[in-house]
């Protein structure tokens, strides 16, 4: 039987949200004829990957009673939530193989794979690949560029009207968060590289750098120009139309790619042959990599923005 319909499960970042999109795309597209792809995945997320037509449609994570699959009590509200399918494709990976069989049945899925969340010790390859040798495909995965659809253009442009920038014209989006304080590029260089550009810049704060810096630092961003924690639609919004993204590793990153957003992604301590932002469009995605901060220079990072075609 051809599996037509396929429930993609991840309940971790955006960043790592978007891989596993990346990877459900191939499958769609190997399919001959329709098909169907949910995810599952944490609720403002995946509802962002329905809006952008990357899935058919999104199940809040939060939302299921996972609890269930750890007993032998029946899984019915668990089943109605999740819908039936024929394929599970699953970063939710329980060790106990018992917790793995009763997901895969709550959704009618024939066939469930569960694919780790970081590559194999020892791998050189990105974990796209090796998600994709672990389902037995061949090749490597090569990501396709999502389109944005004007409702979230929109709420992109409002986002920056909010923030006093004028939305007619292109600009540089600067990420200097992520989720862990030590894979970001230091603030104040990031300030630096702002005045170096010949768009005008706009930084983009999440809730983790609102309360990482406090407002005394959220001040020096606005009186450059920002955009203080944006709804994901507004994200995709606001970098679908940027000329250029720059930020560390993180979902911002991720879904800039996606979108074939011109993107400098900065990588400190993880490796980016494993988690870079895979290039939707060619020669979109430039990587910086630098083990010890003080080693990549603001003129570096200057220098790869002026490269972009």
């Amino acid at each position: 039987m051809i599996p037509r319909r396929i429930l993609g499960f991840h309940s971790g970042a955006l960043g790592d949200v978007i891989l596993l999109a990346h990877l459900l795309g191939r499958l769609r597209r190997m399919i001959d004829g329709p098909a169907a792809v949910t995810l599952a995945a944490g609720g403002e997320k995946a509802r962002l990957l329905e809006a952008l037509g990357v899935v058919d449609a999104a199940v809040a994570v939060e939302s299921l009673p996972l609890e269930t699959l750890f007993s032998e009590a029946p899984a019915a509200l668990l089943s109605q939530r999740l819908g039936r399918h024929d394929w599970l494709v699953s970063c939710f990976a329980p060790a106990d193989p018992a917790v793995r069989r009763r997901l895969a049945e709550a959704c009618g899925a024939a066939r469930a794979d569960f694919l780790p969340v970081r590559p194999p010790a020892g791998s050189s390859k990105h974990l796209l690949d090796a998600w994709s040798g672990a389902l037995g495909l061949d090749g490597p995965c090569v990501a396709a560029p999502w389109s944005v659809p004007r409702t979230l253009r929109e709420a992109g442009a409002a986002c920056l009207r909010r923030g006093g920038t004028d939305p007619s014209r292109p600009c540089a989006v600067l990420h200097p968060g992520s989720g862990s304080a030590g894979k970001c590029w230091p603030l104040e260089r990031f300030m630096a590289l702002a005045g170096r550009l010949e768009a005008p810049a706009v930084f983009a704060v999440g809730p983790v750098e609102r309360e990482r810096w406090g407002e005394a630092v959220l001040a020096r961003l606005a009186a450059v120009a920002a955009v203080v924690e944006p709804t994901l639609a507004e994200l995709a919004g606001l970098l679908a139309a940027a000329r250029v993204f720059v930020g560390n590793d993180s979902g911002p990153a991720h879904l800039a790619a996606a979108l074939g957003t011109p993107t400098v992604a900065l990588f400190g301590p993880t490796d980016p042959r494993h988690f870079a932002p895979p290039a939707a469009r060619a020669q979109t995605v430039t990587v910086l990599r630098a083990p010890a901060w003080d080693s990549l220079t603001v003129d570096a990072a200057a220098a790869a923005v002026r490269a972009i075609p």
